[in-house]
């Protein structure tokens, strides 16, 4: 870091507890970077009686071991963009407890190495869907089948920043509408070459459509710049949807609803519309293959899928697991019968033309 700090404690640019004591003290932090950061930062530093704070192990004249608790309040400085210039770190002490608020320690304009940007989701999937309740079902972690650890990574996916992401069991127990109701995979696009992916993130969707991440009650970060983005979900049998516009980025967050009817979505009919008490927009149910497209028929069909799952011969076999085939995530894979899910691909490429196909509205 570039700069002075100044305050009760300070000498020789380092913080001094020797000097200091005790105690909670204000520091102020000076950037001189040829004006790129204007004003200064001002934070508190906590020093702890019960560490060995005070061990000068290196013989610099400076504590060096011990806790420091290190927040900007407020943050006063900032760089162009509107990044906080109020993360200290190792030039202080190497133990150093420091808060993400600013996130921008160098005042580069880029995230902090740990720090991540929030991005708040809204999103439905058509499969487990309930127009009368406007909620998801969740049988699949009702019946102990949802992985604790996401599952795109074994299925090909080629993350940028993420993958292996997983879940403490307790997370399942959570009932009512913040149940999980399975993992989805979020992406960051450059609204520039909408094809390249910046970031990526498997997360969880719970029945009211919140998107969270892998404790069940955070929204989910990436450790991206602030910048323009688009952001994509995907889903494992489901055809994914991508924003149309692309939202800015920054320290403090972004919130995208895409279950509202409003979504402004790239491409035709990108999601399905659901309306009655309940009005919603939800991602198409059914690519059992993962080619980005809804086949009833033809070579590469959605629905041979089904029928070679449960055996191949005797139609009105079932099968039970977290699978692929299983369109509407009730836990059964069905190929007749009521609630079977091979009509649920036939009324999903409009339940008349079975040659029709439906292509995911992703670039």
């Amino acid at each position: 870091m570039n700069g002075t700090y100044t305050g009760n404690g300070v000498a020789n640019g380092l913080f001094h507890p020797d000097v200091a004591g005790v105690g909670t003290h204000t520091i102020t932090y000076t950037h001189s970077d040829g004006g790129q950061c204007s004003s200064n930062c001002l934070f508190t530093i906590t020093v702890n009686a019960t560490t060995t704070w005070y061990a000068d192990t290196d013989g610099d004249g400076h504590g060096d071991t011990g806790s420091i608790i290190v927040t900007c309040d407020p943050p006063l400085g900032h760089v162009a963009n509107g990044a906080d210039c109020d993360d200290t770190n190792a030039a202080i002490n190497p133990n150093a407890t420091v808060t993400c608020d600013g996130i921008d320690n160098n005042c580069d304009g880029q995230v902090d190495a740990g720090c991540q940007l929030p991005v708040s989701v809204r999103v439905y999937l058509a499969g487990p869907y309930n127009t009368n309740t406007g909620l998801m079902s969740d049988d699949l972690r009702t019946l102990g089948m949802i992985p604790t650890t996401e599952p795109y990574t074994a299925l090909g996916y080629s993350h940028t920043g993420s993958g292996g992401e997983t879940m403490v069991p307790s997370v399942l127990a959570v009932t009512g509408h913040d149940a999980i109701v399975d993992w989805v995979l979020l992406e960051l696009r450059s609204p520039v070459v909408p094809t390249t992916v910046l970031g990526s993130r498997c997360a969880l969707v719970q029945r009211d459509g919140d998107v969270v991440d892998v404790d069940g009650i955070s929204t989910v970060g990436f450790e991206v710049p602030a910048a323009l983005y688009l952001l994509a979900v995907q889903h494992r049998n489901h055809l994914g949807c991508m924003t149309n516009v692309a939202f800015p980025l920054g320290f403090s967050g972004v919130q995208i609803d895409l279950g509202s009817n409003t979504a402004q979505l790239f491409g035709t009919q990108a999601q399905q519309i659901f309306t009655g008490a309940f009005p919603a927009q939800a991602l198409w149910a059914g690519d059992v293959n993962g080619d980005g497209s809804l086949k009833y028929t033809g070579q590469y069909n959605d629905r041979d899928w089904l029928l070679v799952a449960i055996g191949g011969t005797v139609a009105t076999n079932t099968i039970t697991g977290y699978l692929l085939e299983d369109v509407n995530m009730d836990g059964v894979v069905k190929y007749t019968g009521q609630g079977n899910d091979r009509d649920r691909i036939l009324m999903n490429i409009g339940g008349v033309v079975a040659t029709n196909t439906r292509e995911e509205q992703v670039p």
